[in-house]
């Protein structure tokens, strides 16, 4: 169970550092990370990091599906995560 825990802190840390670094790169019109990535990382178990992300940078906020699809994802990973430790 630990090892969940520590998986998903550093999943979300490095979600919402990627979402404040893409927003710096949109506004010096750099490189930019893929939404593809954005998706990958909020999948696997960032999804309150990128939450976060989006809030605390204005970033993403303007897309429907982030901004329908991120909270969706989140609370599945919460569905999920009160159905394992009930059992």
């Amino acid at each position: 169970m630990i090892w969940f825990l520590v998986y998903a802190f550093i999943l979300n840390v490095v979600t919402f550092v990627e979402a404040g670094r893409d927003k710096h790169q949109a506004r010096h019109k750099k490189q930019r990370t893929p939404e593809r990535r954005f998706w990958l990382f909020t999948w696997a178990g960032g999804s309150a990091g990128m939450l976060a992300g989006m809030y605390a940078f204005r970033h993403k906020t303007q897309h429907i599906l982030f901004k329908a699809g991120v909270p969706f994802v989140c609370a599945v990973h919460i569905f999920i995560v009160l159905y394992l430790t009930v059992l």
